[in-house]
């Protein structure tokens, strides 16, 4: 069948839109789904680093005292959010990968669309001069008297109804158009197909189960936050007060999780007026305070309880999904091989409507077929056409369905 189209393919204007040029588009959509990558990426960097800081700067209204600078810094285990973060970045990607593949889809399908509305118009526009000539001979046999005027009025109706048939393909070969163009391509459509690869992906691999396996590992990081939560915050602060700067470091934790620590720097330090000669107390000391919080708070209970059991619903949605994704991509796998069958059979069809016009035209040419005969032949091979465009058509939809599914790309088999 694709040497047959490929043929065909010759005959056509030098700036044919082919599905080649379709599987080049890109999406206006593609520059904004890649800036959420890059910024999904760039948030899970930021809390993977777990460092953040602070500059500060102030002085007393109240006296004459010099401004003092500080610098504070912070490390802190992202937690669960580090794992939202991977789970967004995971499905911006996911996003790109769709955007780029639903692109593709849609101007193929463009091409499949001109491609039938094309062949259809032409063969309206052809059944619509054979009931053209098929009214002026029974006219002339009705001035003969050889017609009875039902008859008559019969073929009067048949080629109205053949007509408002003719102006709908033209209307419809018109919205393919400008659907084409909007796109960016031109030309007519080149009657060509192509076969593409169908990748072996098991349900693990696919963006819907992966993006469940996070969802579960979010719960598991956010149930466990919330019981470390009802554990006693316990905190070590020290602190150094020097003549030109002030130290300050802090160690927070809470249950087992990782503590979180900080270290701030204070200059100049900002010394109390005293008389000369009166000490000041801990200049040139280390100070430690040792602290526990224990919050009573029975929502958190509440809460705990409440992330746990998402915990279980999440791991039961991952369980059941694994055996859907496989019935669903079974599915998918089997219809597109029907899809290619019943494109394969549409082009063997093409061929048969070919060699009868051929047949005809050249029956016509001994005298043998009217021109009638010749008009019907080619309006079936331009219907035939039509039907094979449907088809290619159809298979681009079942291929799509599991590409959608599998997360792969379009991609033509050698």
């Amino acid at each position: 069948m694709r040497r047959l189209l490929a043929i065909g393919v010759l005959l056509l204007p030098a700036l044919a839109f082919s599905p080649q040029e379709a599987l080049g588009y890109h999406s206006p959509e593609l520059a904004a789904a890649q800036e959420r990558v890059e910024a999904a990426q760039a948030r899970l960097e930021a809390l993977r680093l777990g460092l953040s800081g602070s500059l500060n700067a102030g002085r007393q209204l109240w006296s004459a005292g010099e401004w003092s600078y500080g610098v504070t810094l912070t490390y802190q285990v992202a937690g669960f959010q580090g794992v939202q973060a991977l789970r967004n970045l995971e499905a911006a990607r996911t996003q790109l990968q769709s955007v780029r593949r639903s692109g593709i889809q849609r101007a193929l399908l463009a091409h499949a669309r001109l491609w039938e509305a094309e062949a259809l118009a032409r063969a309206a526009a052809l059944r619509s001069e054979a009931a053209r000539q098929r009214l002026a001979e029974i006219e002339r046999k009705a001035g003969l008297g050889a017609v009875s005027s039902t008859d008559q009025e019969e073929a009067r109706l048949t080629q109205s109804e053949v007509m408002i048939a003719a102006r709908r393909a033209q209307s419809n070969l018109q919205g393919a158009q400008a659907e084409v163009s909007a796109l960016g391509f031109g030309g007519d459509a080149a009657a060509v197909v192509l076969s593409f690869t169908l990748p072996e992906t098991a349900p693990q691999s696919t963006p819907s189960y992966r993006d469940a396996v996070l969802a579960l590992q979010l719960a598991e990081a956010q149930a466990t936050e919330a019981k470390r939560a009802l554990f006693p915050q316990v905190s070590l602060r020290g602190q150094f007060l020097g003549q030109d700067a002030t130290v300050g470091l802090g160690l927070t934790a809470q249950g087992l999780g990782w503590p979180s620590a900080s270290l701030q720097v204070t200059a100049p330090t900002e010394l109390p007026s005293l008389p000369p000669g009166t000490p000041i107390p801990g200049l040139g000391e280390w100070r430690f305070t040792l602290s526990a919080v224990i919050a009573l708070e029975p929502s958190r209970i509440a809460d705990l309880r409440s992330l746990e059991a998402e915990r279980t619903a999440a791991a039961v949605r991952l369980s059941a999904l694994e055996n859907d994704l496989a019935r669903q991509l079974t599915q998918a796998r089997q219809n597109a091989h029907l899809a290619q069958e019943s494109l394969g059979l549409a082009g063997e069809r093409l061929k048969l409507a070919r060699r009868k016009r051929e047949l005809a035209e050249t029956r016509a040419q001994s005298g043998a077929a009217s021109p009638l005969e010749v008009l019907e032949a080619q309006a079936q091979e331009a219907e035939a056409e039509g039907r094979l465009a449907a088809a290619w058509r159809a298979y681009i939809e079942a291929i799509g369905a599991y590409l959608d599914l599998a997360g792969a790309d379009w991609e033509v088999t050698p």
